[in-house]
């Protein structure tokens, strides 16, 4: 274990010379692999769109070994966004507690429980799924989190349905039984997670990390959840909807989340695609549906940014030199 926090230290020539000032800062962190970088790329755009004060925000992306290329290519068009983002590779942490060999779910999905130690310097860290559409400001719900607390998240809709019974496909069993979530109706969904760094302990980060060999189900949502039952904070649903609960009746779930989702309306501040009900599938919700279309939007201006940059992120000047060529025909 000791081994894992030394190698972690490496990440910290990220962080040199941060001033009170920039504590201020709220790090935007994502973790993703080559297959997931458009989803990332279209979720980091729309909370860059739908911040007040981007400033405020610095996007971070966990990985485990991407293709440089892919990272240049990030790097240039988060920064034509207005925004900035740096790349942090988890290998060395990840390497000893992951074993793919195991039945562990991808290592990405991991990277997650590594966020209080390498973002410590922060007050608050802020980490998002890529499945989302964030369409309100999210340093209104950071700022939000009660300073007692050591994570803010939305309580799991699927633990709060009541639709069909008491357990809806045993998830409420599963948090209780396994897991040990005394409270399974205050299981959260870990797409939207607000860290409290300065209340985070060192044992904390420890189990965190040591309960990855648990080989439970639901990877660091399960981890996170067992951790930190005691010190949670529970934002309203409307900051992690999901979609496939979209147009069910209110009344189907139980009092907490029936109240919020009653409140918001239809209005919802993020928007999450989980499980098989993601827009590139075709399981996902209709095209005619608003948050989709919105979604669809954000796709078209990133695939128009990836279009325009890729070629030149991949060849280098030269394609700037010989698109400065007037050609002639033959």
């Amino acid at each position: 274990m000791g081994r894992w926090f030394e190698s972690s230290r490496a990440h910290q020539h990220v962080f040199i010379g941060i001033t009170e000032q920039k504590m201020n800062t709220v790090p935007v962190v994502v973790s993703f692999n080559k297959k997931y970088t458009i989803p990332a790329l279209i979720t980091i755009l729309s909370v860059i769109r739908s911040s007040a004060s981007p400033g405020r925000l610095e996007f971070f992306a966990l990985h485990n070994g991407l293709d440089r290329y892919i990272v240049l290519l990030c790097e240039k068009l988060v920064a034509s966004w207005g925004g900035i983002i740096t790349f942090v590779d988890c290998r060395d942490d990840i390497e000893g507690v992951y074993n793919p060999n195991a039945g562990h779910h991808s290592s990405e999905t991991f990277n997650t429980l590594l966020i209080p130690s390498i973002f410590s310097r922060y007050l608050r860290t802020l980490y998002l799924d890529v499945d989302l559409l964030v369409r309100d400001d999210v340093l209104t719900m950071v700022d939000e989190l009660a300073d007692d607390r050591k994570v803010g998240a939305v309580r799991c809709m699927y633990r709060n349905y009541t639709k069909y019974g008491d357990d809806y496909h045993g998830f409420r069993a599963y948090a209780h039984d396994v897991l040990k979530v005394r409270n399974p109706y205050d299981y959260f969904n870990s797409g939207v997670v607000v860290f409290n760094n300065r209340n985070i302990t060192t044992e904390d980060r420890h189990r965190c990390v040591d309960l990855i060999q648990k080989r439970w189900e639901h990877h660091d949502e399960g981890i996170l959840n067992h951790v930190f039952q005691d010190h949670l904070h529970l934002f309203p649903a409307k900051w992690n909807m999901d979609v496939f609960f979209m147009d069910e009746n209110a009344l189907h779930f139980t009092p907490p989340v029936s109240s919020d989702l009653l409140k918001a309306d239809g209005e919802f501040s993020i928007v999450h695609f989980l499980g098989r009900y993601k827009p590139w599938l075709s399981s996902g919700p209709s095209v005619e549906n608003r948050y989709m279309k919105e979604y669809g939007a954000l796709w078209r201006d990133v695939k128009a940014a990836v279009e325009k940059m890729a070629a030149e992120t991949l060849c280098g000047s030269m394609w700037r030199q010989m698109n400065r060529v007037d050609w002639q025909e033959a």
